[in-house]
């Protein structure tokens, strides 16, 4: 079951808190929630399922320069590929609602702002049945 949060950013910290209504969630929720947790996933090999997990947190915290954008433009593109197919392969094995299957993901903004890399992501589910998700990362 996924669990209903919301997601706070105070200066460099991320703080996850249980929504207001901590039923489970559903629909584009329910998927931008699953987004998250797969593009930060470490990336690992396995036999029987290949590469794992976007692997966003192998960037978090690590030294990058604001003034190369293009190549971590470039890296975080990969990243949000990876974890797009890796969720449809998963959408194939189970009947999942529309509401909660990715068509695609990419990249829509990428600023360089002192020592923090600000990257907004638009999720595009098959079916809307809420607001555009845009998720926003800080690395």
């Amino acid at each position: 079951m996924d669990i209903n949060f919301e997601r706070e950013v105070s200066g460099t910290d991320v703080v996850y808190l249980t929504a207001r209504d901590p039923r489970a969630a559903f629909g584009n929720k329910k998927l931008a929630n699953i987004f998250e947790i797969n593009f930060l996933t470490q990336s690992r090999r396995n036999d029987v399922f290949g590469a794992r997990g976007g692997n966003a947190l192998s960037i978090l915290g690590a030294h990058y320069s604001t003034s190369d954008l293009q190549s971590m433009a470039a890296l975080i593109t990969t990243m949000i590929d990876a974890t797009v197919n890796q969720m449809k392969e998963d959408q194939e094995a189970i009947n999942v609602p529309p509401t909660e299957r990715i068509l695609d993901a990419k990249l829509t903004h990428l600023v360089g702002s002192g020592k923090y890399i600000y990257v907004n992501i638009h999720m595009i589910p098959e079916e809307r049945n809420t607001e555009d998700q845009i998720l926003t990362f800080f690395l």
